[in-house]
């Protein structure tokens, strides 16, 4: 169709849940197999299935501590000597 892109205004009403018995997400689906991103055909089937949850990442361990930069310092100073004796 020559399309170069979409826009959707608002994607928190698409049927997430699957509760039309379509697909999930419908919406963007659609977009996406109109603009040629998504290969697979619109169902014809009736599949009522709940996608699966969103798997949360677990959140890093945050630390404390001291940095004193003596380390970077020490590593700087090196570097520059050996550029500077070139």
């Amino acid at each position: 169709m020559g399309f170069g892109g979409a826009m959707a205004w608002t994607v928190d009403l698409d049927d997430f849940n699957n509760l039309c018995c379509r697909e999930p997400f419908p919406l963007l689906r659609t977009i996406n197999r109109e603009l040629g991103s998504l290969p697979e055909q619109e169902p014809t089937t009736v599949d009522c299935t709940k996608p699966p949850a969103p798997i949360t990442p677990v959140p890093p361990t945050l630390t404390t501590g001291v940095d004193t930069g003596k380390l970077c310092v020490s590593v700087l100073l090196e570097k520059m000597a050996v550029i500077c004796n070139r």
